[in-house]
């Protein structure tokens, strides 16, 4: 017995051994597949080598800097949490690259009709590029069905198109332009989800960019499906279907350091990224960080949805989205939303009941925050000189119930902070700061419902022409407002920006929105952080987005004296 436990023992230690031994792979475009993979030396050439390969928990997969594959990379293996599977780049230069398309060649285009041309090619083709931009597809845009000879003849009429045929045979129609001379590079996207983790778990993938990867209703270029523990870090993706990163039925997701441009025009839904889970799942996570979507028409920054309680927890944090949306409908209590930047006519959909977004960003022209949630808390947002034409001329929208607009900084050059809409809203909105140079604070879309405001600081061009607006044309100063018993302790003074010409919202010394006492029934909380992540002061209350330096309290008194603002102690 006592030679089969030594046995046994011996035999653990060495499986032990192994799987600390961790081995690097490489892979470069110059490599051998026959050689070892073990150095930059001996490296690979492919990825269809490592996606047949089988590796141990803490090995390393190099991809080489500089270095272009027009292949998919399939995750084989798993690793663990003490030694997840890892995914790199080596050497130096840019991030390697892997492409979902395949050129067209110049000399297989022929004259078909008109401007059309036809090119025999032997793949199915679920996008093409001119240059790296994108054709529409006939049908999307025909509305004809598949084979139907129309569209072929819709392409001969229409520049910027183009379809494949049953045949295979692929019609483009390039501006007058004849494809067989060279001067534009055709591209096909031949492949989907180009970095694909199925059913494998504890893997790392950073530094990898992925283009041209389109496919209508999918065409990702990363993609992590019934997976657990998966990270991607500082990675890109252009130029992508559906969506560029998503995550599907997968939990223990991280997403951190990523960047989104382009996409497939003329889809349903689409967005740089995604966090889905179905009802056949309990409680999946996922978490993104610092993720930017950029030049996506008709598509969404992120989305997140789900069905059931397939979905648990979504975290999304440091995101900037221009000229596009980020979106989430998710089952109450479920989403968490931080420092969110909205550029570029950008929108932030808040559908999630009991939600906390904390530090939205809203700049430039009909960029706004548009809220159909219900019991959740808006803090810390951040309109810079603020211009909105669109229904509801806010930076806020909000169409739900019991919610809390609070601790933000407002500055309007056209528009107005909020807009309550709909019956019994019971919208609260303090602790804020609306500085509007139209001249409109607030709109609350009828005075029955329920909304009160309190312990806000409002300034504008004269005191007489800082508006509240009960509904359409109808409109109140401040102190009308207060005597409606709409809105109690609130003050019409100069915020002292340090320097709100350049986006500096934070407060010079000296401002009425600092050190403010008045808790007229509602500021008993605060947010323990400002925009920037500084702690604000215990004890005492610092209107808008910026905590501030607060005066010692025994300052206090006297400065309260001084400007008649504060009211009562704590």
């Amino acid at each position: 017995m006592l030679v089969y436990r030594t046995l046994a023992a011996s035999l653990a230690i060495a499986v032990a051994a192994r799987l600390s031994i961790a081995t690097d792979y490489y892979v470069s475009p110059t490599g051998n597949d026959a050689a070892a993979g073990n150095s930059s030396g001996t490296a690979w050439a492919s990825l269809s080598k490592v996606n047949s390969s089988t590796f141990n928990p803490g090995d390393r997969i190099l991809l080489q800097r500089g270095g272009e594959w027009r292949e998919s990379l399939v995750v084989p293996s798993s690793g663990t949490a003490a030694a997840p599977l890892v995914i790199d780049a080596y050497g130096s230069g840019a991030k390697p690259k892997l492409w979902g398309s395949d050129p067209i060649p110049a000399a297989s285009f022929q004259p078909y009709s008109g401007n059309a041309y036809v090119a025999n090619y032997g793949q199915t083709v679920n996008a093409v590029l001119s240059n790296q931009v994108f054709y529409n597809h006939a049908i999307k845009l025909s509305g004809l069905s598949q084979n139907n000879p129309a569209n072929i003849t819709y392409v001969r009429d229409h520049p910027g198109t183009w379809y494949q045929a049953d045949d295979g045979k692929v019609y483009i129609n390039a501006h007058g332009t004849d494809p067989r001379n060279g001067t534009v590079n055709f591209t096909a996207a031949v492949r989907d989800d180009v970095v694909n983790v199925t059913d494998k778990h504890n893997v790392v993938i950073r530094n990898v960019v992925v283009d041209e990867s389109a496919k209508d209703n999918a065409g990702y270029a990363f993609r992590v499906m019934q997976s657990s523990n998966i990270r991607i870090e500082d990675s890109e993706a252009y130029r992508a279907g559906k969506h560029h990163f998503g995550t599907i039925n997968s939990t223990g997701f991280v997403g951190k350091g990523l960047y989104s441009a382009f996409v497939l025009p003329n889809q349903i839904s689409s967005s740089a990224y995604v966090s889905y889970s179905d009802a056949s799942r309990t409680d999946d996570t996922s978490d993104w960080d610092t993720i930017t979507a950029e030049n996506m028409p008709g598509a969404g920054a992120f989305y997140a949805h789900g069905d059931g309680n397939g979905i648990g927890r979504v975290s999304v944090k440091n995101v900037i989205a221009r000229g596009t949306h980020v979106d989430a409908n998710l089952r109450p209590g479920t989403l968490s939303l931080q420092n969110i930047t909205l550029e570029q006519g950008a929108s932030l959909n808040v559908g999630t009941d009991y939600t906390i977004v904390d530090g939205v960003q809203v700049k430039g022209y009909n960029s706004y925050i548009f809220v159909t949630a219900s019991s959740s808390i808006l803090q810390n947002i951040v309109a810079n000189k603020y211009v909105n034409q669109t229904r509801y001329y806010s930076v806020i929208d909000d169409h739900g119930r019991n919610n809390i607009v609070r601790f933000s900084t407002f500055d309007i050059e056209d528009g107005a902070a909020l807009s309550s809409v709909g019956g019994n809203a019971n919208t609260q909105f303090y602790g804020n700061i609306v500085r509007s140079k139209s001249g409109l604070a607030l709109r609350w879309l009828g005075k029955d419902n329920g909304l009160r405001a309190h312990d806000n600081l409002y300034w504008g061009p004269g005191r007489n022409r800082i508006l509240i607006d009960l509904g359409y044309f109808v409109n109140y100063t401040p102190e009308e407002w207060a005597a409606l018993g709409l809105e109690s302790n609130s003050h019409f003074a100069d915020p002292l920006f340090r320097d709100a010409a350049n986006g500096d919202y934070t407060l010079l010394p000296g401002s009425p929105a600092l050190g403010w006492i008045g808790m007229n029934g509602g500021l008993s909380s605060m947010p323990l952080y400002d925009a920037m992540g500084n702690r604000r002061t215990n004890g005492y209350y610092t209107l808008g987005a910026f905590a501030g330096t607060v005066p010692e309290p025994s300052l206090l008194l006297p400065l309260a004296a001084g400007i008649g603002l504060l009211r009562r102690r704590r």
